[in-house]
């Protein structure tokens, strides 16, 4: 689809869902999902995941990528690939693994599947996973800063915890929420809340969710990290149609079209 100029001026005071999303499937636009990987033959996934890399450390301290993270150490990955699937079945999807089979991963390694996400020009990110861990926020801004100005739209689940997760709560990312809402808005790919001034500022459905998960199986799961591939399909689905928008301008886009808090439960 033709994207839009970046000299021409955007509708912002008069925007719709059909401007925002209309007819867009997700196709030109990259998403990684950093996880613990992607069961990549699941049959609600089969084809969509168009590569995958595994990000370890090696005993040399030093990080090594490989090809792989085409299967699913934990499952988790693999639900939210789904839910992104779901929302763009055109978006190409990208496996980095940087979680092991009890969902646990080390800093560094983060940090290296992120740099590698943003380095390969990656669309839209998907963490739906974080640290509580101050020591990494310095090199976490870099990397957000990096993709902001790179146009890499990240999207970063909060904790499910009271505890501040990193790099959600960072301004220059979309930080997710699970908001629960009774019906989803005609023309809405999926119904969203926005509170800005608030460190996580976008709530969208994370309750109850049917998923994907290894070995051809289905799950029903709950919780921020399932929220969280809701809006990066739904920024797939924008940057299909306006591959042209800045990061900026996708979080205005999503403001001026999202559900008022209060109605949505």
């Amino acid at each position: 689809m033709a994207g839009t100029s970046d000299k021409a001026p955007l509708p912002f005071a008069k925007l719709t869902g059909r401007w925002a999303w209309g007819g867009a499937d997700g196709a030109g636009v990259k998403v990684a999902v950093l996880d613990s990987g992607i069961d990549a033959a699941h049959p609600d996934l089969r084809g969509a995941v168009a590569g995958g890399i595994e990000i370890e450390l090696a005993e040399s301290g030093k990080l090594v990528a490989s090809e792989g993270g085409m299967t699913d150490a934990a499952g988790h990955g693999t639900a939210c690939a789904g839910i992104v699937h779901r929302l763009a079945p055109a978006a190409r999807i990208y496996s980095v693994r940087v979680l092991g089979p009890a969902m646990q991963g080390l800093g560094a390694v983060f940090l290296g599947g992120l740099h590698w996400a943003i380095s390969e020009g990656i669309d839209v990110i998907n963490l739906s996973l974080g640290t509580t861990n101050r020591e990494y926020t310095e090199a976490l801004h870099e990397l957000a800063d990096a993709a902001f100005f790179r146009r890499s739209i990240i999207v970063a689940a909060a904790n499910n915890e009271s505890a501040p997760s990193f790099p959600s709560v960072f301004s220059n990312l979309l930080g997710v929420r699970s908001c629960p809402f009774r019906t989803r808005p005609r023309g809405y790919p999926v119904a969203f809340t926005y509170s800005p001034g608030s460190p996580i500022e976008i709530g969208a459905p994370g309750d109850g969710i049917r998923v994907p998960w290894p070995g051809a199986a289905h799950k029903q799961v709950t919780g921020n990290s399932f929220a969280c591939p809701h809006v990066t399909g739904l920024a797939a689905l924008i940057l299909s149609k306006h591959p042209d928008l800045t990061a900026f301008q996708l979080q205005t886009v999503l403001h001026r079209l999202s559900l008022p808090a209060s109605g949505s439960r």
